[in-house]
């Protein structure tokens, strides 16, 4: 009796539930690579990035998507999370095939902070000399994608997944 009574409650607690665990399943997967061309001197930095974004369709029919990627920055002096630059392309994946798409290069640059000039540091140290430059600029710290189809984020990807939080869902 006690095995039919529980069965008898997971059942209608499932058929409750139901309509909220289903979820939209997407045929698309997304990969995404970024690749670096960074410089750094001894107090200046340059980073640039580039997505690389692997979509793969897994139905028998075409998928068209539209893509938003979004590279993610922080500020030298107050170490705020930025968007840094956005984007959207769209594209179109081939029945169970692939489709490969770059996004556009980001840019930021960055000073440490230093002396600059300045000459005879003194006997003990003390006077350092020279100009004093303050930190500034931004830093690369992440990046996002997020897939749409039929004005639906479908799948979405981010390097650290607090990021997303910056975009939210991508309605912007």
């Amino acid at each position: 009796m006690k095995a039919s009574l529980l069965t008898i409650t997971l059942t209608l607690g499932l058929a409750a539930f139901a309509p909220i665990l289903r979820a939209e399943l997407s045929p698309i997967s997304v990969r995404v690579e970024q690749l670096s061309d960074d410089k750094r001197t001894r107090f200046d930095e340059s980073q640039k990035k580039t997505l690389v974004i692997y979509l793969t369709n897994s139905s028998a029919q075409d998928q068209s998507v539209k893509l938003k990627y979004y590279y993610f920055g922080k500020d030298v002096k107050d170490h705020a999370v930025i968007v840094l630059k956005e984007g959207e392309k769209n594209a179109t994946v081939k029945a169970h095939g692939d489709e490969t798409v770059k996004a556009a290069e980001a840019v930021a640059q960055s000073t440490e902070k230093h002396r600059e000039g300045g000459g005879n540091i003194g006997r003990n140290h003390i006077n350092p000399g020279g100009k004093e430059v303050n930190a500034g600029g931004q830093h690369i710290v992440g990046y996002g994608v997020q897939v749409f189809q039929s004005g639906k984020v479908t799948t979405d990807y981010f390097s650290e997944p607090s990021l997303k939080s910056y975009v939210g869902s991508g309605d912007r």
